[in-house]
């Protein structure tokens, strides 16, 4: 598949799984992405997708998986409404060209057990205490 994203994907607010990933889709991702609050598990990487992660992301709290990574090209920080998705065992926005700080929110993500931030894939336990270690990094190169 290829184009743009429709907003209208906004009006699928049942759905609980999306998979998008290894097509063509380009632009931004929609802001309408925040109706799905039904969503578990969200997979658009290897698109051609840009722009900034939209802070709507933060209001899929059911999100287990978020996975935006490898050939796309999102630009900006990762948004700090991050922290509202507290069930997120998954997180990849490997390969991007964001910038800025890796924010602090990502400590408050207790259930994380896997975190792909620029080419850097880490397991990491289920305490806080082992992600405290994201405290050490400042910027996304």
């Amino acid at each position: 598949m290829s184009g743009s994203i429709p907003s209208e994907i906004g009006l699928l607010n049942l759905l609980e799984e999306l998979f998008m990933e290894s097509n063509r889709w380009t632009g931004s991702i929609p802001s309408e992405i925040g109706n799905l609050t039904n969503l578990m598990d969200l997979s658009m990487q290897d698109n051609s997708l840009t722009g900034s992660i939209p802070s709507e992301i933060g209001l899929l709290t059911l999100l287990t998986m978020l996975q935006i990574g490898g050939t796309n090209r999102f630009t900006g920080s990762i948004p700090s409404e991050i922290r509202f998705l507290k069930n997120l065992t998954i997180l990849n926005v490997n390969s991007n060209d964001q910038t800025g700080s890796i924010p602090s929110e990502i400590g408050l993500l207790t259930s994380l057990t896997r975190l792909c931030i620029d080419s850097v894939c880490q397991s990491l336990e289920e305490t806080y205490e082992s992600l405290s270690i994201l405290s050490t990094l400042n910027a996304l190169p």
